[in-house]
C-alpha cells in the first residue's frame, strides 16, 4: 500500500488528489502523508515522496489550511492512535504488575 501511494498515486508536484487522476489538494495530500506516517514511513523515506509531500503542504500554508472536514479526520486519526497507544500502555503495565515489576499506579 505504501509503495502504491508513493509511486503510482502521487502527482508530479508532490501532492495527492481526492482520486487517482485528480489534481493535488490539501486534503488528499495531508491525509495521504498522515496515512504513510501511520504505516511507518519516515519523513525522509520513500525515494523523495515524503519530502515532496511535506514541501507541497508547507508551500501552501501547512495542514491548517485543510478544509474543516479534513481537520476532523486528522483529529480522529490522532485520537485513534492515542487510544491504541494508551490501551497498549495499560496492557504492558498490567503484565508488569503480574510479574511484580512495577507498583500500582
Amino acid at each position: 500500500m505504501k509503495y502504491h501511494l508513493q509511486i503510482y498515486y502521487q502527482n508530479k508536484d508532490g501532492g495527492w488528489g481526492l482520486h487517482i487522476e485528480g489534481p493535488s489538494t490539501m486534503f488528499g495530500t495531508a491525509m495521504s502523508y498522515v496515512t504513510l506516517r501511520l504505516l511507518g514511513e519516515d519523513t525522509d523515506s520513500g525515494d523523495g515522496a515524503m519530502q515532496n509531500a511535506r514541501m507541497w503542504i508547507l508551500d501552501r500554508g501547512g495542514a491548517t489550511s485543510i478544509p474543516s472536514w479534513g481537520k476532523l479526520w486528522l483529529a480522529v486519526s490522532v485520537c485513534i492512535v492515542k487510544n491504541l497507544l494508551t490501551e497498549k500502555f495499560y496492557y504492558i503495565v498490567s503484565l508488569l504488575k503480574k510479574q511484580k515489576l512495577v507498583r500500582d499506579i
